[in-house]
């Protein structure tokens, strides 16, 4: 086996750039009626909202931005049918 040494390590990191995580968002958000639809049981649709929420929240430029664009899945959330979402 060679040694690590001789490895180059790269930074693979996508670069965020503005408007990339709204785009995201509003592509999340057309979904969420297909996904309520396709999960079997409540609990794991709320599993893969909650990590998109999650997501959303790691990756927004800052809290005014997270809560935006947490606000526009929960209204997607309502309209699909699962009533106020806090």
């Amino acid at each position: 086996m060679g040694s690590s040494a001789n490895r180059i390590f790269v930074n693979t990191a996508p670069v965020r750039r503005p408007g990339n995580l709204s785009s995201m968002v509003v592509e999340i958000a057309s979904h969420v009626p297909r996904m309520r639809a396709a999960f079997e049981a409540e609990a794991e649709f709320w599993d893969w909202f909650a990590g998109e929420v999650d997501s959303v929240r790691r990756n927004a430029g800052s809290r005014e931005e997270a809560e935006r664009l947490v606000d526009m899945l929960k209204q997607a959330a309502y309209r699909a049918g699962d009533g106020p979402v806090a």
